[in-house]
């Protein structure tokens, strides 16, 4: 699945437990691990990422 948000595209990838958003710029790339605990959904997720400031 792929998120984006203004400028930025991201990537996820759903683990049992939690999902993984990944962010490439260049040689840089970010990763931050979001629990399932947190957002159960693809839906969720991307509500969560659309509206908090850690994206």
């Amino acid at each position: 699945m792929n998120i984006t948000k203004g400028e930025n595209f991201y990537v996820i990838t759903e683990h049992s437990d939690k999902w993984t958003v990944k962010k490439e710029d260049g040689k840089l790339s970010v990763c931050v691990e979001v629990s399932k605990e947190i957002c159960k959904t693809e839906t969720e997720l991307r509500e969560y990422i659309l509206t908090n400031d850690l994206f």
